[in-house]
């Protein structure tokens, strides 16, 4: 034990013999400190953390090297403290300070707010950092505690500006305590010890007195051990058994918490410290709260009773919770809350008699964040997930949820990630005796990815070994119904059908060919009504060789046999089989290429059901593509255009007696440039033809961005077509419709993209499209508009805009528009979705309430969702967030941890 004055003298030992039997206990507690005095006698100056205003501030070099561009006021004032001047100010905070004990030249800090947010940093008249371009400046330390900023280094000079990306300082966000409005202390801040051992206690005073085995430390009084520290206007310590009291404006500081009470006790035999009436600090995760009787068990485990607590201002804290009895365990990083009642602005929201949680960033389980919302089908809707956090490579999420007009609803997730990049995960969601259907419902989905095989290893020929992989996915529903009547409350993806597949999937390369094979198997569950069944594929075998590098000479040899069936006994049902076998010939060079291909098409059926034999079709298709490159520099443009054209011809007639088991016609600007017009297998397209196509380009050549893309081209018939989907009607036009296609880049934060299919013989359009992109998002706010026009001649009109504009870095507004002109459903409005809502964003908790008013595609159907989410107790659940990145475009949520 080290005792020392008012002065600050450390007395490092006493001696170890002494002979009076009053300081019996003295000597027992200090056996083994070394008996010479003189030698272990040192004079230690304390730690100067704070100087006064006019000699400036010692800043340490942790929060210095934190303080970045932008950051918030908050998180400022949490590294630095208050400024020295201009605390008041909206664009601009002093800070004076020195960077060096031995030097007292004063230096200036000047901070630059912009949007409530640093923008640049200013030292002694110099930008040392300014938002832009990312780029760290260095910094040489003279001190391992100590900022040096060294002033010969031209990264500080006025011609050299060090300027700093926003989207770099992200994580600061999580890192920094920003709602600390109290000043707290840390055992950072006040330890002083640097060479000790667990057995070692130093207790200092402005005076210290002994009677007996009591010793009494009075006026500024601090008892420091290797691992913390206790603060207090008296401190008693009884050398007889260790225990210590202290009283009066008492601190108490560890590596976990800091807590300031009344009184403190601490018993020397199984190192427990109690405080009554305390106030405490998580020094890690930035929360603080009250607590009737706070005891820290042997410097790690704490249970508090009657306590609070809050991320936010803990004098006027938005949201707090309360709880009877509080235990956090500091081995499991747990902590354990009984009868816990979660307040907003003081009102109750949520009430649980038991409740585990995190106490780190760690991923541990615990209920995520509640969320609340209404429905017209379902009515009120409250959900509470919890999440499992198993083991290292899989958890589990169980989420349920009540609906008022319904019943409960339980959802459940597994995910599981294993080795070879096997990756498996599970949905199940039931509901018992649904009150509005009356029947179970339910729905569950199961997708595994696994890497059966591997031994692919880079060559100096590219890719070399084989691989197999295997994939299932399979979904059941239990009515046509569900996604209609639950929309987006599942975490599965509301589809019109649900797909069940496996496949086997291998590819293999050597020195000179690639071969790759699949087996599978496909089947659909329709899940909406109206939906036809779809043909099954029971199984299906593709195989394809190639050879491995682009030549002068290249082969292709594609092969599948596919087995169909179907649920009605009324459909063909049979197997198909085709080969296709082709060679092409590029021929490459600065400025042009050229690439001819020739193919043999073979197809064949075995059907049962069938009425008209099928006929097995034998073709050649021949090619010839070709493309020519023009590029010049005006400035730092790059301008180029690009005329190409492919001469396709395909001798193939009438294919009416083929049944149709996957097969459909492609988007007309998909098949511009492409062979077959049509998807799948069964038919093949009859081509006497030429496709035309023109694209220009603008590029930026500095960073290389397309500023601008446009293309416009058309197909040239030299014969009617025969080949349709259902009829044998001839095509008898000598040219396609016009397709153009543009994307220009405005600025640097929005875009505009056209589309238009014109017919030329008729003297309209058939399809347009135009859509708008403005997004000038950051960390920290959301700037973002949506809008899009799409037309499709007698099928489809609409609008549809969306966007998120932040007022300031806490409130944004939510919308979205999507109104359809083309209504065929006529008894009810044409708006197809909207949404509406708000989103708050502090320190210390956000919130979202969003109003949705859409058609289901069968109904119409109206939602609510609210969602709070308390900082520092738990994150989101994602499910808001989801409905609003598939309605908005480009939306990010800033409290999405996933």
């Amino acid at each position: 034990m080290v005792l020392t004055n008012h002065k600050r003298y450390f007395l490092a030992a006493f001696m170890a013999l002494l002979s009076s039997s009053a300081n019996a206990g003295i000597m027992d507690f200090v056996s083994g400190i070394k008996e010479d005095v003189e030698k272990t006698l040192s004079i230690n100056e304390i730690k100067p953390y704070i100087i006064p205003i006019e000699q400036g501030r010692l800043l340490e070099e942790k929060n210095f090297r934190q303080l970045d561009i932008g950051l918030s006021r908050e998180q400022v004032k949490y590294l630095l403290g208050k400024p020295t001047s201009s605390p008041f100010n909206n664009d601009h905070w002093n800070y004076y300070y020195y960077n060096n004990l031995n030097s007292k030249e004063i230096k200036n800090l000047y901070v630059v707010f912009k949007n409530e947010k640093v923008f640049e940093i200013v030292i002694d008249q110099k930008t040392f950092k300014k938002f832009g371009q990312t780029e760290k400046p260095q910094l040489e330390m003279s001190d391992s505690s100590i900022i040096q900023i060294d002033e010969s280094n031209d990264n500080t000079s006025s011609d050299k500006v060090i300027t700093i990306s926003l989207g770099d300082n992200d994580y600061l966000d999580e890192e920094l305590g920003v709602c600390i409005s109290n000043t707290f202390e840390t055992f950072e801040d006040v330890k002083t010890l640097v060479i000790s051992d667990e057995s070692t206690l130093e207790i200092r005073a402005d005076s210290q007195s002994q009677t007996g085995e009591e010793f009494i430390a009075e006026g500024n009084a601090e008892a420091e051990r290797q691992s913390d520290m206790l603060k207090a206007d008296k401190i008693k310590y009884y050398t007889g058994t260790k225990n210590v009291s202290a009283s009066g404006n008492v601190g108490y500081f560890n590596e976990e918490i800091s807590v300031y009470s009344e009184s403190a006790e601490y018993e020397g035999m199984n190192s427990d410290i109690t405080f009554s009436k305390a106030k405490y600090f998580r020094s890690k995760n930035s929360g603080s709260g009250l607590s009737e009787k706070i005891i820290v068990k042997n410097n790690k485990d704490i249970h508090l009773e009657d306590a609070t607590y809050t991320a936010c201002n803990i004098n006027d804290p938005d949201w707090e919770l309360t709880s009877t009895s509080t235990k956090l365990f500091d081995k499991d990083e747990r902590g354990h809350s009984y009868n816990m009642l979660l307040k907003y602005k003081n009102i109750p929201i949520f009430y649980s008699p038991f409740m585990s949680y995190p106490l780190t960033d760690k991923r541990q389980s615990g209920i995520l964040t509640p969320s609340f919302g209404s429905s017209g089908d379902s009515g009120t809707a409250l959900s509470v997930p919890y999440y499992f956090n198993l083991a290292q490579n899989y958890d589990a999420t169980v989420q349920v949820t009540s609906l008022s007009d319904r019943g409960v609803l339980l959802d459940n997730e597994f995910r599981y990630l294993g080795h070879n990049e096997t990756r498996s995960l599970i949905n199940f969601a039931h509901l018992e005796n649904d009150d509005e259907y009356g029947d179970d419902r339910y729905i569950y989905k199961i997708d595994d990815d696994r890497t059966l095989y591997n031994t692919l290893v880079g060559s100096s020929n590219g890719l070399i070994g084989s691989m197999i992989i295997s994939d299932l996915s399979y979904s059941r529903v239990s009515d046509r119904d569900y996604f209609n009547d639950f929309g987006n409350s599942l975490s599965t993806v509301s589809q019109s059908s649900v797909k069940r597949e496996i496949r086997l999937f291998g590819e293999t390369y050597t020195d000179e060919n690639i071969y790759s094979y699949e087996l599978s198997s496909l089947a659909y569950q329709p899940s909406r009504t109206g939906v036809v069944e779809q043909y099954e594929t029971v199984p299906s075998f593709k195989f394809n060789y190639k050879n491995k590098n682009i030549s002068e000479f290249n082969y292709n040899i594609k092969a599948s046999i596919d087995k169909f069936e179907h649920k009605d006994n009324t459909q063909v049902e049979g197997t198909r089989y085709l080969i296709y076998p082709s060679i092409e010939l590029p021929s490459i060079s600065d400025g042009w290429e050229v690439t001819p291909k020739f193919g043999i098409r073979h197809i064949d059926y075995s059907l049962d059901n069938n009425t008209e034999d099928p006929k097995s079709k034998t073709t050649a298709i021949a090619s010839l593509r070709g493309k020519l490159y023009f590029d010049k520099f005006v400035g730092e443009k790059l301008y180029t255009l690009e005329p190409e054209a492919y001469l396709l011809y395909i001798p193939v007639g009438n294919q009416d007696s083929n049944p149709l088991f996957d097969t459909g016609l492609k988007e007309f600007k998909y098949s511009l440039l492409s062979e077959n017009k049509f998807y799948g297998e069964d038919r093949i397209n009859d081509a006497k033809q030429i496709s035309l196509a023109l694209t220009h380009r603008i590029i930026d050549e500095s960073s290389g961005d397309e500023l601008f893309t446009g293309t416009i081209g058309q197909l040239i018939y030299f014969d009617d077509r025969d080949v349709h989907l259902t009829d044998n009607t001839k095509s008898h036009s000598d040219a396609s419709n016009i397709i153009g296609l543009m994307t220009t880049k405005l600025s640097s934060n929005s875009s505009l993209s056209v589309g238009s299919v014109w017919n030329p013989h008729k003297g309209h359009g058939m399809r347009n499209n135009v859509r708008y992109r403005y997004n000038n998002s950051s960390s920290s706010m959301n700037k973002l508009f949506n809008a899009d026009y799409r037309y499709f001649r007698g099928k489809e009109e609409e609008i549809d805009l969306s966007g998120v504009y932040s007022f300031n870095t806490q409130f944004s507004v939510i919308g979205k528009y999507n109104y359809s002109f083309y209504n065929s459903r006529r008894d009810v409005e044409d708006l197809i979705d909207t949404m509406v809502g708000i989103e708050y964003d502090s320190c210390c908790y956000s919130l979202k309430i969003v109003a949705r008013d859409y058609w289901t595609g069968i109904k119409k159907d109206n939602a609510l969702f609210i969602e709070f989410l308390p900082k520092g107790l738990t994150t989101t659940n994602n499910k808001t967030s989801a409905l609003l990145r598939r309605g908005i475009s480009g939306y990010e949520d800033r409290t999405d941890y996933e």
